[in-house]
This record gives structure tokens, sequence and C-alpha cells, in this order.
């Protein structure tokens, strides 16, 4: 689905990614983690096409990103970013903004196909309650549901979050990841998420990539990624204690006493 290929991208101050390369599957859910700088937003945004590479290729079923017509490359990929502006408007209105790829040349309202999909969208993430309320009115974790509903509503092939959790209490957490699961097990979504938690992460990615530095550390199933030379490396920590999780058998990262930052 997602290739990409010794992509380098650097800011005036200096670099930040490094000849990275990596493959998304079709319908997997990829997971990137690393410390604070490591580069996982600045990927996401080359990923979206906010930002081009200084050097490499990012491809989409074999297509150069770039060689994509911006609307096509709108309808096949959307993007749940951090802090996304949302102002006054209500919350349908909103979801209703995933749908504009899709509007004609001239249309100014939502067709009939374009409500369809709308209401679709809101089900799916449990919001039809909420759908009159203004934005401002609903809690952080239910804004976030929001902004997952109108990535939806462009019905993509991707979806690309960058962190999804952030800030939201163990409830909505549970929520957001539950339909993301059921994202990608009932209509084929291809996920691609920047996540802080290495346990959330090991319990639901197919795939987890490391990053540090601006390079990949590791990159694997999340048994084969969260060890400790790995996690060592990525987040400059000395003897990282990592279990077994008992329920799932899945590694678990903990923080105790005696792990400490060298």
């Amino acid at each position: 689905m997602i290739r990409v290929r010794d992509v380098s991208f650097s800011y005036s101050n200096g670099s930040v990614l490094r000849s990275i390369s990596f493959e998304v599957k079709k319908k997997e859910f990829f997971c990137i983690a690393g410390s604070n700088g490591a580069g996982k937003t600045t990927l996401i945004r080359l990923l979206s096409r906010v930002f081009k590479p200084t050097s490499g290729v990012i491809e989409l079923n074999g297509k150069n990103i770039w060689y994509i017509p911006q609307k096509e490359f709108a309808k096949r990929v959307s993007v749940v970013s951090q802090n996304p502006s949302f102002d006054f408007v209500r919350v349908r209105e909103f979801v209703v903004l995933g749908r504009i790829p899709h509007f004609g040349r001239f249309q100014i309202f939502e067709s009939k196909e374009d409500k369809g999909k709308v209401e679709r969208a809101l089900e799916l993430c449990g919001l039809k309650n909420l759908e009159n309320n203004y934005m401002t009115q609903i809690s952080g974790g239910e804004r976030q549901l929001v902004f997952i509903a109108r990535a939806l509503a462009t019905e993509p092939e991707v979806l690309l979050l960058d962190e999804p959790l952030s800030n939201l209490d163990i409830c909505h957490q549970e929520k957001i990841l539950k339909l993301l699961v059921r994202l990608r097990e009932e209509i084929g979504l291809t996920i691609v998420a920047v996540l802080h938690d290495l346990n959330v992460a090991s319990e639901f990615a197919d795939c987890l990539m490391l990053l540090g530095r601006g390079v990949i550390i590791k990159s694997g199933k999340p048994e084969d990624v969260i060890r400790v030379e790995y996690v060592s490396e990525a987040y400059s920590l000395k003897n990282p204690t990592i279990y077994k999780n008992p329920i799932s058998s899945k590694p678990f990262l903990c923080i105790c006493k005696t792990n400490h930052r060298s």
C-alpha cells in the first residue's frame, strides 16, 4: 500500500530524517514510535504531502504520491493531525468537511450521497447523539472521535493519525483503539499511527517502527521491536524492564525506580 524509499528530510536548521525506508501493507495497523524529536510527526507530514522529501520517494500503490492529483490523493488518504482547528462549528458540520474532496466543481451543498456517508461516519464513531453540539461543547476524547469521523467521511484507503491518544483518559483511548481495529477489519482501512505508548502499540500494532534521531532503529512485529537493546537506544534508557503481558503474552515495558535516563 505504502512504500517509502530512502527518504530524507531537512529543515533549515538541520536534518530530521535520514534515508528512511519501509513498507506498509494493505489493511495493516502500522505504528510509529520514538522519543520526542525523533521525527515521527515529520514523517506523517511527509506521508500526507504537507512536506516534500529532500530526497527519496514515497509511493502509494506503486505511484509517487507527488504525481497523484491533489483531489484524488485527498480521497485516498485522510489525516487526523494534532490539534486541528475547529472554531465554532457543530459536530455534523465538521464531519461534512470530509466530503469536500468528493464535491463537484460547482457544488456548494452536500448531496444525498454525501449525507449518507456523513451519517455512516457519525454512526461508526458513536457520535449521532452529539451531531448538533458545537465542537467547543464536547470533551477532548469526543473531539478526537469527531476528527476521525471527518476523516472517515472521505472514504479513504489510508488513515494517518498523529498521536490520536494524546491527553485522553483511558476510557476514550480504549474507544479509539477499538474503533481503529474495527475499521481495519470491517472496511479494510490501512492505518498508520504515531503512538507514544509502547505498551499500547505492543497490543494493537501489526507492525511497529521505532525511530531515533532521524533513523529507523528497528521495525517489525512488536515482540521483535520492544526489546531492551532497541528501547534503550530509542529512549536513552539504561536497562529498561520488559515483561511479558500475562494475558496477551505481548511485551510490556515497565517504568520503575531502577530505570533512569543516561
